[in-house]
């Protein structure tokens, strides 16, 4: 589809928005959590971000990137267990913000929000990955799943970890999240 490059591109704002929108409805309802739920979804959100940043620091400078770019087929880290680690981080971060909302309707927007970017972005993904590297992305794919980690993991590593990468690929992140889980609590 012609759109997918642009959904690419800007995908990081369709998840903010929607959370926005969501704590919107949340201060409107005045709903919320208590506090130890809102404690044990906030170390979800923590340990989701900390799983992201681990997976952007075999990522490099292409993470940050509008266009699609691989040097190597990453399969190190997180990246051997799962095709898409920092996408599986970002579903357990939506769902965990929408929880803190309190209303029954939360999930069903991020996770609409979610199925629309990355119902896009990942097949665009692929199908660059599947051109540039071929029969050795397609035995990935058939040993590695998606979204939904495998214990077993892949065979052959390939990739290095970067922190500073990893950080430098993360800083927005790392500063939106501590704003939308005060917003969360507070509103």
């Amino acid at each position: 589809m012609k759109f997918r490059p642009f959904i690419y591109g800007t995908r990081g704002l369709y998840l903010f928005v929607a959370q926005l929108l969501i704590l919107w409805l949340k201060q409107r309802a005045g709903s919320g959590v208590s506090l130890p739920i809102y404690l044990l979804l906030l170390a979800i959100v923590i340990a989701a971000q900390v799983f992201r940043t681990w997976a952007a620091g075999f990522v490099g400078t292409t993470a940050r990137g509008r266009e699609t770019h691989a040097e190597v087929l990453l399969t190190a880290g997180p990246y051997t267990h799962v095709r898409n680690p920092m996408y599986l981080g970002n579903l357990i971060i939506t769902t965990a913000l929408a929880t803190m909302s309190g209303l029954w309707f939360a999930l069903p927007i991020a996770w609409a929000a979610y199925a629309f970017v990355y119902g896009n972005v990942i097949p665009y993904e692929e199908a660059y990955l599947r051109g540039v590297f071929g029969v050795e992305y397609q035995a990935y794919c058939r040993a590695v799943p998606r979204l939904l980690p495998t214990l077993r993991g892949y065979p052959t590593r390939q990739g290095v970890f970067q922190l500073r990468e990893g950080l430098a690929n993360e800083t927005a992140a790392w500063f939106v999240l501590p704003f939308l889980l005060y917003l969360f609590w507070r509103m």
